[in-house]
């Protein structure tokens, strides 16, 4: 069915929002720890420091893979872009023309040399076919510029193959291999207690995962926004927090029930 076909990029964007979400908190965790660690006085301990910070790298190194697993569950084989989109690129090439209802454009009138004018059902009716039609071109340019504009399997793929910078790629394909790997052996986990990767390499896995998602949101947003008019705002009221901060909101909350 036509919506199944949809259902499964929502669903995929789904995915891709949270991931974003849990980005988006893991770097204001490296901030944060950044700087604290510039203000650290006696009063917090160097194990406390070291402890935080080795869990906020664990973090990103799941996000890592996490990234990676999402890459591969798009454009891979037995994938969304192998089971749906290659598959159903008649109807993703496609461009929206089911007109908005009436009732979703309000005329106030125009402001003429003699003061407001009201318009006419005849006058509405033709503006209203004005932006009717500058919106399809919209959407139409939108599908040629960056959308799927043939069911050929040759130009899907190859729409496929624009949407992530090879580096990203390779960069995000790294990091999975050593991440996924890197504590099979009780030598290597030793020797994981002391290695430990920079801030600035956190932030450089941070900066990989963000562009890789961020090209799969374009590329999904696009296929929704000319093929259905849609704006698909992911996963609403998530908020990747931690246990420290929902252990402060309830004793806020607790402070405040007290306080009144």
């Amino acid at each position: 069915m036509i919506e199944d076909v949809f259902k499964e990029i929502t669903s995929a964007f789904a995915v891709l929002s949270m991931l974003q979400a849990r980005q988006k908190a893991l770097r204001k965790d490296l901030e944060f720890f950044r700087e604290s660690s510039e203000e650290a006085t006696q009063e917090v301990h160097e194990s406390l420091l070291f402890g935080a910070y080795k869990r906020l790298e664990h973090e990103v190194m799941f996000l890592c893979v996490d990234a990676y697993s999402l890459h591969q569950g798009i454009s891979k084989k037995r994938s969304l872009y192998s089971k749906v989109i290659r598959q159903n690129g008649k109807l993703l090439s496609k461009v929206d023309k089911t007109p908005r209802d009436r009732n979703a454009y309000m005329f106030l009138g125009v402001i003429g040399e003699n003061g407001k004018v009201d318009t006419t059902s005849e006058w509405e009716d033709q503006l209203i076919q004005g932006m009717e039609k500058k919106a399809y071109e919209d959407r139409k340019k939108t599908r040629d510029d960056f959308g799927i504009s043939s069911q050929k399997h040759n130009e899907i793929d190859e729409w496929l193959d624009r949407i992530l910078d090879k580096d990203i790629e390779s960069r995000l394909n790294s990091y999975r291999d050593e991440f996924a790997h890197r504590l099979d052996s009780l030598e290597k986990m030793m020797l994981e207690i002391k290695a430990v990767n920079k801030p600035d390499a956190l932030e450089h896995m941070l900066d990989t995962v963000l562009s890789a998602l961020n090209a799969y949101q374009h590329a999904l947003q696009k296929i929704l926004l000319y093929t259905k008019s849609l704006q698909y705002q992911g996963v609403g009221n998530f908020e990747y927090g931690s246990l420290s901060r929902l252990k402060l909101a309830n004793r806020y909350s607790k402070y405040r029930a007290n306080e009144s």
